[in-house]
């Protein structure tokens, strides 16, 4: 698994859409590892299978398309993360 700054620099070449959907893919996978989860797809967002990438494009199209939702995930996430603190 890369490292979160070696992740960002990978990314950063791809359209805003595929970048938010990489990153979305990221977080499940992330997350799944932490958690001792087995996954069924790919870590990899390059080697990811046409219907896993399909179900994080949907994702985040559907982030784009209700942008009140967004800023609430958005400020709830900025709420959390100051709950918790800085744990980078």
């Amino acid at each position: 698994m890369n490292t979160e700054k070696e992740l960002l620099e990978r990314l950063k070449s791809l359209s805003s859409r595929e970048r938010a959907a990489a990153l979305a893919h990221w977080i499940y996978m992330e997350a799944s590892h932490r958690k001792g989860w087995t996954t069924r797809v790919s870590d990899d967002w390059e080697r990811l299978d046409e219907k896993a990438r399909e179900f994080n494009f949907a994702s985040t199209d559907m982030w784009a398309m209700s942008p009140d939702v967004l800023d609430a995930w958005i400020a709830a996430m900025i709420a959390y993360r100051n709950e918790i603190g800085d744990r980078s």
